[in-house]
């Protein structure tokens, strides 16, 4: 059963790991929404670095261009992004 449902409201936590991350910069601490439930993947930053993980759900989570650079983000344009529960907490 995945934490996120379609729909949902997810914020990429804030952070700045060091090593190979998938998680855009430009996303951090940024709530979009769950678009897509794409199943169980291994971790990719847990690849990169040859470290054996457990598997963990990955979602297509859209944001609306305006939620991410405010005024100099074009209204209806939205940027989507495929991420790993990790990377993710609920809206508060």
């Amino acid at each position: 059963m995945s934490p996120f449902r379609v729909g949902e409201r997810a914020v990429v936590r804030l952070g700045n790991p060091d090593g190979h991350t998938r998680v855009p910069g430009y996303l951090r601490g940024k709530c979009g929404e769950v678009i897509e439930i794409l199943g169980k993947f291994v971790l990719a930053d847990d690849s990169a670095r040859g470290i054996r993980s457990p598997e963990q759900m990955l979602y297509t989570v859209r944001f609306q261009a305006e939620g991410i650079w405010g005024a100099d983000g074009a209204p209806g344009v939205s940027v989507t992004a495929d991420l790993w529960e990790s990377y993710l907490e609920g809206a508060t």
